[in-house]
């Protein structure tokens, strides 16, 4: 018996109904009801995911590079504590050398609290003028 990772993707193939099962758009055909996802269905997900995994970590990159290049004290002390750490013999860093280094650990949570990814998702726009508790809330 072989063990199975249990991760979504796992969980979303075990999900999954076979090519020969009937789909059609009548959302009122009960024959039809069912809790498992169509193949096609997963592939759209976990296209997503990557996308959307893809796509935050490079805005997180590019907004850390913008930081560096014009903060040039914080670019000097992140080099400093980078130089400090103790490499291994591949001229790589260790994870729990990089999870100890506080100086990285604060320039990354600044750099989060300052350029935000998930800004353009929790916008939010009021489409007439209101009042909410006595507050005053004009339109856009």
């Amino acid at each position: 018996d072989k063990l199975r990772q249990v991760d979504l993707l796992q969980l979303m193939l075990n999900a999954t109904i076979s090519d020969d099962v009937k789909i059609t758009d009548d959302l009122n055909d009960k024959s039809t009801a069912s809790k498992q996802l169509h193949k096609d269905e997963v592939i759209a997900n976990m296209l997503l995911f990557m996308i959307a995994g893809y796509d935050s970590v490079s805005t997180v990159l590019a907004s850390c590079t913008y930081v560096l290049a014009t903060k040039n004290d914080i670019q000097e002390k992140l080099r400093a504590e980078i130089d400090e750490q103790e490499w291994n013999d591949d001229n790589q860093l260790s994870y729990d050398i990089i999870m100890n280094m506080s100086y990285m650990d604060i320039f990354l949570r600044e750099v989060l609290r300052m350029y935000p990814i998930a800004i353009a998702a929790t916008k939010r726009e009021c489409n007439m003028t209101t009042i909410v508790n006595g507050h005053k809330i004009e339109k856009g």
